[in-house]
């Protein structure tokens, strides 16, 4: 607040933000952060299948199983950087979550290299198993309407395997991150 006037920040908190005594249930925050990530990977998705496949009718099995590895790994790579800034700066801001967030696997705690793993992680959670769904219901080419309707729900199911793992391996930075040692990637 500036000479006696709110400011815009003060009328408009940031998203998701809880100070101390009122935290954040980690599935609304989830839920927040997944509903957001679909909506991007979408606009991702469709802008990439635009490129590549607009006006090329029918759409073969073969070409959509080559798909599936950039679709799944490059929205994954990207996400993390932008995900892991504002989970920082919510954090400095007061963001606590409730239960404490707890990834089953240990990530790297530099981004450069935390991106590219949990890009990985998107081809066996993501890809893996929507080339095995493709090639076993696989019966015709598609037309340009169908790829949509494919891509739209891949883009979800992928926002709903990756997200929850960007978000935990950025709230998660905090607790881990220790004085400079000579092992970067590991606690």
């Amino acid at each position: 607040m500036e000479g006696g006037m709110p400011s815009v920040d003060d009328a408009q908190p940031s998203r998701n933000v809880a100070v101390g005594a009122n935290p954040v249930p980690l599935m609304r925050l989830l839920a927040g952060e997944i509903a957001v990530g679909t909506i991007i990977n979408i606009a991702f998705n469709l802008f990439f299948a635009w490129l590549i496949f607009y006006g090329r009718t029918p759409i073969g099995r073969d070409a959509m199983l080559l798909d599936m590895i950039p679709a799944a790994f490059l929205p994954a790579l990207l996400m993390t950087f932008p995900i892991t800034v504002l989970m920082r700066k919510r954090m400095r801001q007061g963001l606590t979550v409730t239960p404490a967030p707890r990834l089953p696997f240990i990530l790297p705690l530099r981004v450069l290299l935390r991106a590219p793993a949990i890009a990985l992680i998107a081809l066996a959670l993501v890809a893996v198993p929507t080339i095995v769904l493709l090639c076993l219901c696989w019966s015709s080419d598609w037309s340009w309407g169908a790829l949509v309707v494919f891509k739209i729900g891949f883009s979800a199911f992928h926002a709903a395997m990756i997200t929850p793992i960007v978000v935990l391996a950025a709230l998660q930075l905090d607790r881990r991150e220790a004085p400079l040692s000579t092992n970067h990637c590991f606690p």
